[in-house]
């Protein structure tokens, strides 16, 4: 099976792997081996920053022999010490091929069928295990989800998937904060994995730029969208908010006077 580009969080942990298994060491500075908090850090920030990541698992090899392990879930501990005894796995095979071992889907995986099952019976429905080299040492990352394709570029269809939010503030009592709070909505769907823009949803050109960018981006993306509904109409009252605005007929009609010009000739 063919490894698909890596999560860019998993990339740019990858990039840092090495500064940061050398920060701590357990022995003399002769042999420059990672400590186990080294380790743990590495999994921690494995498991919080990778996006559809829910859990990891790390591994420090010498001499192609095991030396130190961390897990974020101890049914992770479970899967790695099973694959251990085994001796197959895909810790195993990426540490044989030094290149990232992906598998999709763990109901479709059918190179290593015991381990298959083991990791569906933990709630594992998807794996990415990268290898490192450090020095004298490798270290193999194993990203699990719950979820099939993530971590991992996913569905393509989804990547390409933009969704904009009205945040009008406005509800059929008036304004949304006067009653509670929705905020802050962008960094609500960041914390789900998603890229969130905050902009002015009457600004034309920005929104077209936007939607122009979420194109390309390869992710999944929110527009936030800051709209009122009294935009655009100079003659509608402050106090006119509201999904349900009941204009009087003198109020209406100085409305539709207005759009009509805004709007010009038909």
């Amino acid at each position: 099976m063919a490894n698909p580009e890596l999560p860019r969080e998993a990339a740019d942990l990858l990039g840092r792997a090495g500064a940061l298994l050398c920060g701590t060491r357990t022995s003399a500075p002769e042999t420059q081996t990672p400590g186990p908090e080294a380790l743990s850090r590495l999994v921690s920030l494995a498991a919080d920053g990778i996006t559809g990541c829910s859990g990891a698992s790390a591994l420090l090899w010498r001499e192609r022999e095991p030396a130190i392990f961390a897990a974020s879930h101890p049914d992770l501990a479970e899967l790695a010490e099973l694959e251990g005894s085994s001796g197959y796995g895909p810790v195993n095979a990426a540490l044989a091929s030094g290149a990232p071992v992906w598998s999709a889907d763990t109901l479709d995986e059918d190179r290593w069928p015991g381990y298959a099952a083991a990791a569906l019976a933990r709630g594992v429905r998807c794996s990415v295990t990268l290898v490192h080299q450090a020095g004298p040492v490798v270290v193999t990352l194993s990203l699990f989800g719950a979820r099939p394709g993530q971590p991992g570029p996913g569905d393509p269809l989804l990547a390409r998937l933009t969704v904009l939010v009205d945040a009008n503030n406005s509800q059929v009592d008036g304004p949304v904060d006067s009653i509670t709070t929705l905020e802050p909505i962008t960094d609500k769907w960041r914390a789900f994995g998603w890229e969130a823009t905050d902009l002015d949803g009457h600004d034309v050109t920005a929104l077209a730029a936007a939607l122009a960018a979420a194109a390309d981006a390869g992710r999944p993306q929110v527009l936030v969208c800051r709209t009122s509904t009294r935009h655009g109409l100079a003659c509608l009252p402050p106090d006119a908010d509201g999904h349900f605005i009941k204009l009087p007929p003198e109020l209406a009609a100085a409305a539709a006077a207005e759009l009509t010009v805004e709007m010009g000739p038909a």
